[in-house]
């Protein structure tokens, strides 16, 4: 029908077009028709038309040379009033011709050429002549005799203006009928015109009522498969969030009761199978999530949240949780944080630790020797509150090849399939954090090249709750100024450690070995200007750490307060500290505000008024104070799982916490209506009344009494939206399962208040342990050496079994890969590469506190490039293998 009327309009417009064409035709015609008639009388009747003056002019010549020649033969005596008579009217018609607007037919013609010089000039004599008193007969005989002599050419201009017209008449005629017959040709062009164009409208339009016919059900059917897959749409989203409570409700039940079975008496192959379980349990977890992220990625179904943060803290966590792994395989890992850099900006830090994590843990699976630095540093160029910062992942790997850049951010891809064979991986990493990066409005950038590492940044606009950096905060009044000896062969380190020092206006001087540390030491004391204080690196080449400790204290050159600084905590490290004196030993990454702490430690001054806290072990139990000291509160759990009920209550009791069942919503709401209770832990999905449900029977029942329980969500729905939901529906918080006490303790924190910790602060110690020798030595046997000492692990984990099977499962996985690269450097006889596999060991079975292992691993590094390297290694087997043993035979 659209279509139609379309048609219609434009037939009517052309028809009415043509109308007006030929309207403006015969329009023309008839004007041209009138501008001929106009044209016509100008030049033949008008008084002052061409002819009539040529005419006028020749009869009043003529009758001025009659009254000369009667002047001159006639019997009658000369009048000159009569001859000034007819000379002035002759000479008025020539000036009207001259003036005349039509004279340009004229101007060309050749008689009109040589007569107006001519006439002019006997006009001229002729004045001259009767401005005389009297004229003679002579006088009137020659002025007779020239006009006589122009008479004829008078007569031939006369005759030249009428042919003229003539032509011109017949030739504007001409115009005019040719100027008709294109009139009527145009016309009957245009209806012709008319004609086709109507016909051709009329199969148009029949035409476009088939097309039309077809595009109404072309339209239909994908109408229908539009609901069709907006259904499929929304039952994938369905699924999704189905799948991820289905699968992570029973990942939840087995995890947590692997951790509570490893914590009873088992046998050792009981202890191996179920350790193993849990082991595959996390790394199943992992997996699951990576796919459920970017199945929400796809899905558009991932979105960020904006929250307040601290930028050093965040770091500062997400790098401890990946140190260890780094560690393990002999890296630097170093976090460098500009001191320009604001520490309380708004952001989702949770997608920026993800992404972080993904970039870091790749760094550490593609490189084998080197560092791997995280940074971030300010860019210009922000709006007025915000703040550009640019985080960048630099690795000394493998690198990847120009051509393989837009590759690795493709989903499941690597940036070669042997890699996926070589290192593992789903392939979904980066393209997840390309994603969230993208999501929080950056862009992932690559800058790589084959053998020489990668560097990873994106930048991110944030809005800025401060615009101070994290030193702002800190009182440094008492270290201002202070000079400090920086000792380390990392170039990186050196540059980082002097960065953190300078915020807090310290004076470092930074030197790369401990040679030059001794030359700058005894120059200091010469000129009486003694360092206050020392950081020193633990592994660098010609002399370590403690080697350059124990000859300042031997040598007293200087001595000063000594902080050791390691990127690989060994056993023995603790009690070499204590033998030398030394005030503290840390790990790296070491992040700005756990320096700044140990500095003050070190040095005798407080740190805001709370516990001076030297390692990391020391700050972990400062923030877990707080909760050790909970009240004993009621919670009402609200969950229908059984394994669900059992985990949470074990974990929330070994909490000191009371806990009151409800397997569903409606008996939560009974319950929560007849006993007291502190806080509401509300699964989301019940039977008969789910959470959501139950919550809104209670707000509405606490709009009658002003009371607010706090109700915190708990739920396996990882999806997005989810947590947007239950705050909605009136709950206070939410934790996602399997459950994550650190999470919860997180809302508890924000939601229950906590009495002021009474606790006093304790200053780290360090544990004794037998010296290790890093000196080369033939090869001996190492069996009077302790196997392990796992209660030592213990202690420094806080006896978190967590972590000591996190650690086990990490040892179980790499170790065999390192003891297989061993083997393979010593039938190749690759020195550095046997040389690097052994020291990654000793690394690993260093932190169980393996002694006879660790010192077999030092031989057989140090001999790697020797004749009895293979003895060496088969020594380093003998103690792994008795090693291993014992870690199987071992109960918690």
């Amino acid at each position: 029908m659209a279509a139609h009327q379309k048609n219609n309009r434009y037939l009517f417009g052309l028809a009415l077009v043509t109308a007006i064409m030929a309207i403006g035709m015969a329009v023309t015609l008839v004007f041209e028709m009138a501008q001929r008639r106009d044209v016509e009388t100008s030049l033949n009747t008008r008084p002052d038309s061409v002819t009539a003056l040529t005419f006028q002019l020749e009869r009043e010549f003529l009758r001025l040379r009659h009254t000369l020649d009667k002047s001159v033969y006639g019997t009658t005596p000369l009048d000159p009033d009569v001859l000034s008579l007819r000379f002035d009217i002759f000479n008025s018609r020539v000036v009207l011709l001259l003036e005349s607007p039509l004279l340009s037919v004229l101007v060309n013609r050749p008689e009109y050429v040589q007569l107006m010089p001519r006439l002019q000039a006997l006009i001229a004599q002729t004045e001259k002549a009767l401005a005389q008193p009297k004229l003679s007969v002579a006088e009137l005989k020659k002025l007779l005799a020239d006009f006589n002599e122009l008479g004829p050419q008078v007569q031939a201009l006369s005759m030249a203006a009428n042919t003229e017209v003539s032509h011109l008449l017949e030739h504007q005629a001409e115009e005019s009928l040719d100027k008709t017959n294109l009139t009527i040709r145009l016309s009957m062009a245009m209806l012709l015109m008319l004609l086709i164009v109507s016909a051709g409208l009329a199969w148009r339009q029949k035409r476009q009522e088939k097309e039309r016919r077809e595009l109404e059900k072309i339209t239909e059917n994908l109408r229908q498969a539009s609901l069709r897959a907006e259904a499929a749409s929304r039952a994938k989203s369905d699924f999704l969030a189905n799948m991820s409570h289905e699968i992570r409700t029973p990942m939840n039940g087995i995890i947590g009761m692997t951790d509570l079975a490893l914590d009873t008496e088992l046998s050792t192959e009981q202890r191996e199978y179920i350790g193993l379980v849990k082991s595959s349990a996390d790394a199943l977890l992992t997996v699951i999530n990576d796919i459920l992220d970017f199945s929400k990625i796809e899905s558009g179904k991932l979105s960020v949240e904006i929250i307040e943060f601290s930028l050093e803290s965040m770091l500062r966590d997400t790098m401890r949780a990946l140190a260890m792994r780094a560690h393990q395989k002999g890296l630097e890992l170093l976090l460098h944080v500009a001191s320009d850099v604001p520490d309380r900006v708004q952001g989702d830090p949770g997608r920026i630790r993800q992404v972080i994590v993904n970039l870091v843990g790749n760094a550490i699976k593609f490189t084998e020797l080197g560092e791997i630095e995280v940074s971030v540093q300010r860019r210009a160029g922000a709006a007025a509150g915000q703040a550009t910062l640019q985080f960048a992942v630099r690795d000394t790997g493998i690198g990847i090849a120009a051509e393989k850049f837009d590759t690795i951010f493709e989903s499941f891809s690597q940036a070669d399939t042997s890699t996926t064979r070589k290192y593992g991986g789903t392939g979904l990493g980066l393209t997840i954090s390309a994603q969230l990066v993208a999501l929080m409005g950056g862009q992932i950038k690559l800058h790589s090249a084959l053998g020489q590492g990668s560097t990873f940044d994106f930048t991110l606009n944030l809005p800025v709750v401060s615009d101070n950096a994290l030193a702002y905060y800190q009182k440094t009044g008492h270290i201002e100024n202070l000079p400090v000896l920086v000792v380390d062969d990392n170039d990186t380190n050196r540059r980082v450690l002097c960065e953190m020092l300078g915020n807090w206006h310290m004076r470092p001087t930074a030197v790369a070995s401990g040679a030059l540390a001794l030359a700058e030491l005894t120059r200091a004391q010469q000129t009486e200007q003694p360092y206050p204080l020392a950081l020193l690196d633990v592994q660098m080449p010609d002399m370590d750490g403690f080697e350059l400790a124990q000859v300042i204290q031997q040598g007293r050159t200087g001595v000063m307060p000594i902080m050791m600084i390691t990127s690989q905590g060994q056993r023995g490290d603790g009690e070499r500290c204590r033998e030398l004196g030394l005030a503290a030993y840390l790990t790296k990454p070491i992040t700005q505000s756990d320096l700044l702490n140990a500095i003050m430690t070190t040095l005798g001054e407080p740190t805001n008024g709370a516990g001076v806290l030297v390692t990391r072990h020391s700050l972990r139990e400062q923030r877990r104070m707080p909760h050790m000291q909970a009240p004993a509160w009621r919670i009402l759990l609200a969950e229908d799982n059984a394994i669900n009920q059992r985990l949470a209550c074990i974990v929330l009791n070994k909490q000191g916490l009371s806990v009151a069942l409800a397997n569903n919503g409606r008996e939560a709401v009974a319950l929560w209506q007849n006993q007291p209770f502190d806080v509401i832990l509300m699964d989301v999905d019940m039977p008969e009344m789910n959470g959501y449900e139950a919550t809104e029977h209670i707000r509405a029942a606490e709009q009658v009494s002003d009371a607010h329980i706090p109700i915190i969500a708990m739920t396996a729905h990882a999806m997005q939206g989810a947590r947007e939901e239950c705050l909605a529906h009136g709950m206070d918080g939410y934790v996602s399962k399997p459950i994550n006490m650190e999470a919860l303790w997180h809302q508890l924190d924000e939601l229950m208040p906590y009495p002021t910790a009474s606790a006093e602060p304790t200053e780290a110690k360090l544990e004794p342990t037998p010296k290790p020798n890093n000196q080369a030595s033939p090869v001996s046997p190492t069996s009077h050496l302790p196997v392990a000492d796992f209660g030592q692990l213990r202690r420094s984990i806080d006896d978190n079994k967590d972590v000591f099977d996190e650690l086990v499962s990490l040892y179980q996985t790499d170790g065999a890969v390192q003891r297989q690269k061993l083997h393979e450097a010593l039938a190749a006889g690759d020195a550095q590469a046997l040389k690097h596999a052994a020291h990654a060991l000793k690394g690993m079975v260093g932190v169980f506190a393996a002694e006879q292992a660790m010192a077999a691993a030092q031989t057989a590094e140090t001999r790697s490039a020797d004749a009895d390297a293979a003895q060496a290694v088969a020594q380093f087997d003998q103690a792994l293998d008795a090693f291993d043993q014992a870690l199987q035979a071992y109960q918690w």
